[in-house]
């Protein structure tokens, strides 16, 4: 029997033949390696061109970054410390001009109801009317940029309390009523039986309310109507709302009025006189107490302001009498 293991015999020439093709195998393997180790190389080099380049744009970018960063920190630094400046500016001066008008607003008071003896000239008293008003109204403008100054010093604080809203809106109605019935404008109130009370600060939630109520009486003409409403919404958050039959303001002022010292350029608004901060400061009031304000407005038609405040602040229906 044959013996399978055994290779087949070659002539030599066959066995030199096979060498020949084993050889041209590795010098094509060879080229083929040495090609792609040349390509590997370029590559490799082209790479560390790109990351040398990538390094020094890092480098400048870095550079570029903390310079920028540098200038924006002084400007915000600057930009600070010049709101600072402002607002003890204005708290110093606010105080300076307080003072005098106190006394003002004192005498002019005593002079109008003649305490110290009858004045005689009846046109002396209708002066002494006007001071007193006049003083009344700047000694309002002052302690309006007083706030604002305290708010943007962040030295304005809450004095929280159990606040019966209703309690509020009646007695700031009543406050502002003689006024609005003078310009010949009816005030109404549209409150819910049972209406939540909130846990704020009762004399800024006035203050809020007396300032839209003064802006509606402002802007509302002879026959109009302003009306106070409140109810929780249905996610549970408490809406206080003042709706008036006012001028209205331009939809592209309703955020520019939200600016402090803004006023809308209408004719009609530019014939009464205010500082610009109703509304601004109403804002600043309302964010302190984690709520916002939402204006709503058209021209001829009316602007309606809700003021809007968490459900963590809605109490429980204040007792029945």
């Amino acid at each position: 029997m044959n013996d399978l293991a055994t290779p087949p015999k070659m002539s030599r020439e066959q066995l030199l033949a096979q060498i020949a093709q084993l050889e041209r195998r590795i010098a094509r393997e060879a080229a083929a390696r040495r090609k792609a180790e040349d390509l590997l190389e370029a590559r490799s080099f082209d790479l560390h061109n790109a990351n040398q380049s990538l390094r020094a744009i890092n480098g400048d970018l870095e550079r570029i970054v903390a310079e920028r960063t540098r200038e924006l920190r002084a400007a915000h630094d600057e930009a600070l410390a010049a709101s600072r400046a402002k607002s003890q500016f204005l708290a110093g001066m606010s105080h300076e001009l307080r003072t005098p008008l106190n006394a003002i607003i004192g005498f002019s008071e005593v002079m109008q109801l003649e305490l110290q003896g009858p004045i005689g000239n009846a046109a002396y008293r209708d002066y002494a009317v006007i001071i007193h008003e006049s003083g009344q109204h700047l000694l309002g403008i002052i302690n309006d940029i007083l706030d604002v100054a305290k708010i943007e010093a962040g030295r304005m604080e809450l004095h929280e309390e159990v606040v019966d809203v209703a309690e509020v809106v009646a007695d700031s109605v009543r406050l502002l009523s003689d006024r609005a019935s003078r310009a010949g404008i009816k005030i109404k109130t549209t409150l819910p039986s049972g209406l939540p009370r909130l846990m704020a600060d009762r004399g800024k939630i006035r203050q809020v309310l007396l300032n839209l109520l003064g802006n509606s009486i402002k802007f509302t003409g002879k026959d109009g109507t302003i009306t106070v409403s409140a109810r929780v919404s249905s996610v549970g958050k408490f809406l206080l709302t003042v709706a008036d039959t006012g001028v209205g303001i331009p939809e592209d002022a309703l955020e520019s009025v939200m600016e402090a010292f803004v006023q809308c350029g209408d004719a009609l608004t530019r014939s009464h006189h205010g500082s610009g901060l109703g509304l601004p400061l109403c804002k600043a009031l309302t964010e302190m107490h984690c709520g916002c304000l939402t204006l709503e407005s058209e021209v001829g038609k009316g602007t309606c302001v809700t003021i809007s405040l968490p459900p963590q602040r809605v109490l429980d229906p204040a007792p029945a009498a």
